[in-house]
């Protein structure tokens, strides 16, 4: 009885040797591959980043995006994208921590800003001394500060100036096709406004009336 039991701890022994080698085997395999990978995924990143994009590259893109091109509309893509790509690769190099926060609102100004007053605001050139020779197509090449002193000066009035540059967009919009939409019955109403603030002597939005 001895003698088995002695012969059956030496056949366990061994057999749990033989199971503690074949657990460090695969966890050497397992480790092998996970290192494998990590370089081999490396290495095939680098190899995607310094490939040119190309149509073909796009025509799978379509697949995710849902949308179609013609090989002339792909290729006319293709600079800037590449240029695109480049942007982004400069941008992951930026060493940016999680503790910057992003921007959310995004304001022009300089730090310590403070808007003009009328005492320091911004000024007007003195008005141009301009007199209306009574003819219309002289107003076509008349600058602002001009067409706005005649308004002024009352040699003419708002509702006229604005009906004559209407008519001009209606006579050349068919030629050079420079409009998208006539706004006439606003621009009459507001033009109409401006000459009742005239006669009253209201001149606060001068130079900007019409």
């Amino acid at each position: 009885m001895v003698i088995y039991c002695f012969f059956y701890y030496v056949y366990y022994m061994v057999k749990q040797q033989k199971y503690i080698k074949l657990i460090n085997v695969r966890n050497s395999i397992i480790g092998l591959s996970c290192l494998s990978s990590f370089f081999l995924g490396g290495f095939i990143t680098r190899r995607i980043d310094d490939e040119k994009i190309t149509i073909s590259v796009l025509r799978e893109a379509q697949k995710i995006i849902g949308l179609t091109f013609t090989d002339a509309e792909a290729d006319s893509m293709l600079e800037t994208l590449e240029g695109r790509r480049k942007n982004y690769a400069e941008l992951r190099k930026l060493n940016i921590p999680n503790s910057v926060v992003p921007s959310l609102n995004f304001n022009p100004l300089p730090v310590g800003y403070q808007f003009p007053d009328k005492v320091n605001g911004f000024k007007f050139s003195p008005a141009p001394k301009v007199k209306f020779s009574g003819n219309k197509d002289e107003l076509a090449f008349s600058t602002i500060a001009q067409l706005a002193e005649l308004i002024k000066s009352r040699q003419i009035s708002s509702v006229e100036l604005t009906q004559y540059f209407i008519g001009r967009l209606k006579k050349y919009d068919p030629i050079l096709l420079y409009t998208v939409t006539i706004t006439e019955e606003r621009a009459m109403a507001q033009a109409r406004k401006a000459d009742l603030e005239i006669a009253a002597g209201n001149f606060a939005w001068y130079p900007f009336w019409g």
